[in-house]
């Protein structure tokens, strides 16, 4: 029959286990001799849950009491069979635990100090032949600190070594994992000679070798350049691999412009592929500065109509197997196929959008100036902004190298403007501060709105999670991916449901999240609420002031419940990590790092190089483009904000 295992969460074995701990309680016999350790780790579990008060429910008050006496005499047998193992029986025990026990061998173990009667030469034994049990052990600080040395040498001996390091430093878990301890005898040195020598082994993992790719190093793991280097080499070599055997997928994006078409765009997708086309003729019957800006939003949707950055990764474009499963950092920028294909169309759309207005001779390096230097001024009486965008006949090196620092000083501008109210150009030249995208001060008060707190939390999750179980009932069974769009289209009756989702509803209910009408159908309490929750959910913040009145006045109620709080800066925090992603490695290990290969002289500086320079130097225009649409933003509502005021 299944054994008794333990968990921490009490409610795990009370039904699924039930049955085997009354099981062993009461076919206990205090005269049997207890000689097989699975036995005993069974018993130690058992005793455990009683000492917490974990037992069948439906125990009578005899029953507990005389569960509780029965276990009181489990520690002295478990006590007189773990005192009898030495090196002369350490292996036959261990040989005989069941797979399922093996953990909870090494935590009886390290808990009745066994350790001290085995030798390190045993454990040595032990670990050697049974290569798993290394990842049990380590989760016994006890035993770690008493085997030091022993523990090392293994682990500089196993190539598995190196998945534990990383999965203990740098990968992301998704769900909880048990920790584990490493031996102060385990250097730096080590764990990177273990992980170096992971490279090395037969076919290494290339989730992990692109963990290693981008190791920041820290006090706990240090990585030098040429380990991330072999591991990027090693990467590209078993990449290779996988295009030359031709298994998985294609993805195809093409973005032109046609002389013949008349519709200003033109799209078509086909499975992986995507094909947009944009009119020449319009284009050139268009091409006045202000309009070849609004492209940038209207045209190529690099906004939203909020003025949000649609390019940004977001969790709700991943797919379960994208947020599940699939390995990162737990330092990297968390980014799925929604976002590479929104990187990739947007820089093929700029990259042919920039050699189509060179074409009809125009610049959109002149067009970025003239928003500074003219429209700013004519429009907004905002004067001051010095700029000065690369040349035309200057390499791509020399433009991306150019545009970097212009960008940072744009961004310093805007930054006096809003604190000043004006731009001095000889203060700001006596300024040696670094720039931080999260500091740059906004025109607005309440810029952006986040969800916050545990009833946001828990609101959004029954609403809007394709995982709650509100959104499933019998009579549509899983045609809706959410409770939210399952309410949108169904009549669903409180009576739908089974009794153990009854508490969430009726959390619901009480929060004024939805009501029961006298036939017992679900409605929605306040419409205006759910949608501004839908908002946040999809797209991690809203702006204020996108809003109308009466749905700033819902926003604000909100605020007072702790449901969400207000911030103003320039970019919302997604849109500050999107920049820091390209520009810099400080946020982000997997960051492409342009902003400080440029400025150190770290770029690549090969002739064949010119076509990667071309491609960085699309991104920051990119990101200079982003700039200015979001300055205007800030400039057009403050303009609009002191109109209603007035």
């Amino acid at each position: 029959m299944e054994r008794v295992q333990y968990y921490e969460i009490n409610d795990l074995p009370i039904g699924y286990h039930v049955e085997s701990i009354e099981r062993v309680i009461k076919s206990f016999d205090k005269n049997k001799k207890y000689d097989d350790i699975n036995d005993i780790i069974e018993l130690n579990n058992i005793r455990k849950y009683i000492e917490k008060g974990i037992y069948p429910n439906y125990w009578s008050p005899e029953e507990i009491s005389m569960s509780r006496q029965t276990s009181k005499l489990y520690m002295g047998i478990i006590g007189k069979f773990l005192g009898c193992i030495s090196d002369k029986n350490i292996e036959k025990v261990f040989e005989s635990v069941e797979i399922c026990y093996k953990s909870s061998f090494w935590e009886l173990f390290n808990d009745f100090n066994i350790y001290k009667k085995i030798s390190p030469n045993m454990i040595k034994y032990i670990l050697h032949k049974s290569e798993n049990s290394i990842y049990d052990l380590l989760k016994y600080k006890k035993i770690v600190n008493y085997y030091g040395k022993t523990i090392r040498e293994e682990l500089l001996s196993n190539n598995f070594s190196a998945k534990l390091i990383l999965d203990k430093y740098e990968v992301y878990h998704n769900h909880n994992i048990d920790n584990i301890y490493l031996p102060q005898e385990l250097t730096l040195t080590d764990k990177e000679e273990i992980i170096r020598n992971y490279i090395d082994s037969p076919n290494p993992n290339p989730n992990y070798l692109r963990i290693i790719k981008n190791i920041n190093s820290t006090n706990e793991l240090s990585i030098s350049d040429k380990t991330r280097l072999y591991a990027k080499r090693k990467l590209e070599e078993e990449t290779n691999k996988i295009f030359e055997s031709k298994s998985g997928f294609t993805m195809e994006t093409i973005v032109g412009f046609s002389e013949t078409q008349e519709e200003i765009i033109d799209t078509n997708i086909t499975g992986n592929n995507c094909e947009v086309i944009y009119s020449q003729k319009w284009l050139k019957e268009n091409k006045d500065y202000n309009t070849l800006l609004n492209n940038f939003i209207y045209i190529f949707r690099f906004v939203d109509m909020q003025m949000r950055i649609t390019l940004i990764s977001k969790i709700q474009e991943m797919g379960i197997l994208e947020k599940n499963i699939l390995m990162r950092s737990k330092k990297a920028y968390v980014t799925g196929s929604g976002f590479d294909r929104k990187d990739i169309l947007s820089r093929l759309q700029l990259t042919a959008y920039y050699a189509e207005l060179k074409r009809i001779d125009i610049r959109l390096e002149d067009v970025i100036e003239w928003f500074f230097k003219d429209y700013l001024v004519n429009e907004f009486g905002i004067s001051g902004f010095n700029i000065k965008m690369p040349s035309e006949n200057s390499l791509y090196l020399e433009k991306c190298t150019t545009i970097l620092p212009q960008m940072e000083s744009i961004l310093k501008q805007f930054s006096m403007y809003v604190n000043d109210g004006d731009i001095d150009q000889e203060l700001l030249q006596m300024s040696s501060n670094h720039l931080f995208f999260k500091d740059i001060p906004s025109l607005l008060n309440k810029k952006y709105v986040y969800g916050y707190g545990d009833e946001f939390k828990l609101a959004t999750y029954y609403f809007f999670s394709d995982q709650c179980m509100l959104s499933y009932i019998e009579k549509v069974e899983d045609r809706y991916k959410n409770f939210y769009e399952l309410l949108r289209n169904e009549k669903v009756n409180i009576n739908d449901y089974r009794e153990y989702l009854q508490n969430d509803l009726n959390w619901l209910i009480n929060n004024h999240y939805i009501r029961i009408d006298n036939e017992g159908y679900i409605e929605i309490y306040d419409d205006k609420k759910i949608y501004i929750l839908n908002d946040l959910c999809n797209n991690e913040f809203i702006s204020y002031w996108k809003y109308p009145s009466e749905m700033r006045e819902t926003i604000d109620i909100m605020e007072l419940k702790n449901i969400i709080n207000f911030e103003s800066s320039l970019f919302s925090k997604p849109e500050c990590d999107y920049f820091n992603y390209y520009l810099n490695r400080a946020s982000f290990n997997n960051g492409l790092n342009l902003r400080n290969n440029y400025s150190h002289g770290t770029q690549p500086n090969g002739d064949e190089d010119e076509k990667t320079h071309e491609s960085n130097y699309m991104i920051f225009l990119r990101l200079v483009i982003l700039i200015i649409i979001k300055v205007n933003d800030e400039v057009c509502l403050n303009d609009e904000i002191s109109k209603r005021k007035s």
